[in-house]
């Protein structure tokens, strides 16, 4: 399985239980509560990735035949093919509004289309490798992608404008998603970091005056022992928990807040950062980091929280989600090359009261593990 995506958070009650999953040369739809196929989209060549319309009434896939598809979810017609590419397609996904489709390719480029007419609006070149992933902010003005190259860019989607280009280190960029406000994103890569030893990163974006994005890493997230092949914030407007997927089979729950934020709503004026009063300082010879930081004006670069190790995926995970509006019975969905979507059960505010899987708060939902093609 390479994909797994919750429903839209629009759909009506009966409709928004259908987990779309992408597996072999098809996509297919499951009753997440009973684990049942419902709709079966094909054919295609091997899929990569499918996302749902915001109205959930078409489904869009991505396959490795060089093209895109827009399917109508009910009648199973193909209503458009989004041939441009020249390789691989590796990802997809809906706009917010749903009016544009953006894919993802081994081109080296990716592509916005007019959902409406299945032509291409405008392409995105610059990447000097493959295109791993792509996806929109929640308002819908940027585009992230990821590549081969190391990389994460974002565009501008108005003109396809490269509003920033972010150095992820070593190896390539796997995975990346915005936080809901757009503030921040994580990225994901399939090489360590020789000094954290972190596959995933999280990043602070900041609009300049010429529109450009300056960006900084404000949190790294050590923990896997293999690539990460997928990430995703949590829906609350500041992205206070993330997901990672990795190929060392385990999916993670982390806290995503810095110190500053924890401060921030503790009603804290003070900055976490700020050297000591003169007389708790130490002694000169001796400095403390944090003073030396603060008189720079550089801030650290912290570990993320891990609060929760999701074992329950035979192979690698491929897939992670948070559910769209944090307020289903099922919490994150995660999915895996051993054929198997699983929905996780967690508390309501994403905090998750034991380290473990098997606890109470944090348990496979029987009733919901979907099972697809590998």
């Amino acid at each position: 399985m390479e994909a797994a995506v919750f429903p839209p958070r629009d759909k009506d009650a009966q409709t928004d239980q259908f987990i779309l999953t992408v597996g072999g040369i098809n996509a297919q739809r499951w009753v997440a509560k009973t684990g049942i196929e419902r709709t079966l989209y094909s054919p295609h060549d091997i899929v990569s990735a499918a996302d749902y319309s915001p109205d959930g009434n078409f489904i869009v896939t991505a396959s490795l035949d060089n093209t895109a598809r827009i399917w109508d979810t009910d009648s199973v017609k193909s209503k458009f093919i989004l041939a441009g590419h020249s390789s691989d397609v590796n990802d997809v996904e809906f706009s917010p509004d749903g009016k544009t489709v953006l894919t993802a390719s081994r081109d080296k480029t990716a592509k916005l289309w007019d959902a409406e007419t299945g032509k291409v609006i405008r392409t995105l070149k610059g990447h000097t490798g493959p295109v791993r992933n792509a996806v929109f902010s929640e308002d819908g003005t940027r585009v992230a992608t990821a590549s081969d190259d190391g990389t994460v860019r974002i565009w501008n989607v108005d003109d396809g404008a490269v509003l920033a280009e972010i150095n992820c280190g070593r190896g390539a960029v796997l995975c990346v998603a915005f936080s809901s406000d757009g503030s921040r994103v994580i990225s994901g890569t399939d090489e360590q970091d020789k000094v954290s030893g972190a596959y995933a990163k999280i990043w602070a974006l900041e609009e300049e005056a010429d529109g450009t994005l300056s960006h900084r890493e404000i949190l790294y997230l050590t923990g896997h022992t293999a690539a990460v092949t997928s990430v995703a914030f949590s829906p609350d407007e500041d992205g206070s928990r993330a997901l990672t997927g990795s190929e060392d089979y385990i999916a993670k729950l982390w806290d995503t807040r810095t110190e500053a934020d924890i401060a921030e709503l503790a009603g804290r004026t003070e900055s976490i950062e700020k050297p000591l009063p003169v007389e708790q300082q130490p002694p000169v010879d001796a400095p403390n980091p944090a003073d030396v930081f603060a008189a720079l004006a550089v801030k650290p670069v912290m570990p993320a929280k891990e609060i929760l190790s999701l074992a329950g995926h035979l192979r690698e995970v491929t897939t992670v989600a948070f559910s769209r509006d944090g307020k289903r019975g099922f919490d994150v969905l995660t999915g895996s090359r051993d054929g198997k979507a699983i929905l996780w059960l967690t508390t309501g505010d994403w905090k998750v009261k034991a380290p473990t899987v098997k606890a109470a708060g944090a348990k496979p939902a029987a009733a919901g593990t979907v099972t697809a093609s590998k």
